[in-house]
């Protein structure tokens, strides 16, 4: 398996991923919409070499926000199901990350089960003192670099996230 940043052909199949993965295509919109806003940092699939070719099996998103600067929103990440269990998803928070430390960013934040982005070094407990238009008893943050303990920050998201929702 290759870890890779996306490019233009790939959107296609990064769609199917989304959806086979959600079920249904809010995610696939929000990608589409960041994408259009030019608000995405960085962007990975999870790809596979089959006998007839690539295949894109997973796929990652880090989106910047509007408030605080310098930090990056972790939305979505998607796996087919086909492949869960497997590790592919870890392995994208896990490089994703690391690009996003190389690229000078400082915090990572995610909204989503505190168990599962857990165990990938997103605390619960260093976001309480977020401000944040979703619930924060499911926002993970993760510090990249330097950071550490539990800042008291406004979250703005990306406007897709709202626009989403209407």
């Amino acid at each position: 398996m290759e870890i890779r940043a996306t490019t233009p052909d790939d959107y296609a199949a990064i769609d199917d991923v989304i959806i086979e993965a959600f079920g249904q295509v809010d995610e696939a919109r929000l990608v589409d919409m960041l994408r259009r806003d030019r608000a995405v940092a960085l962007e990975l699939v999870a790809e596979v070499t089959r006998p007839n070719g690539p295949e894109i099996v997973g796929h990652i998103l880090f989106s910047r926000f509007a408030e605080p600067a310098g930090w990056l929103a972790l939305a979505p990440v998607s796996v087919k199901p086909s492949r869960h269990r497997q590790g592919i998803g870890g392995k994208l928070i896990a490089s994703g990350c690391a690009a996003a430390q190389e690229a000078g960013y400082a915090a990572v934040v995610v909204l989503g089960s505190p168990k599962l982005y857990g165990r990938h070094g997103f605390s619960v407990k260093q976001a309480a003192g977020l401000t944040s238009p979703y619930p924060l008893e499911y926002t993970g943050l993760r510090w990249l670099g330097e950071g550490s303990g539990t800042p008291e920050a406004r979250l703005r998201y990306p406007d897709a996230f709202a626009r989403l929702e209407n």
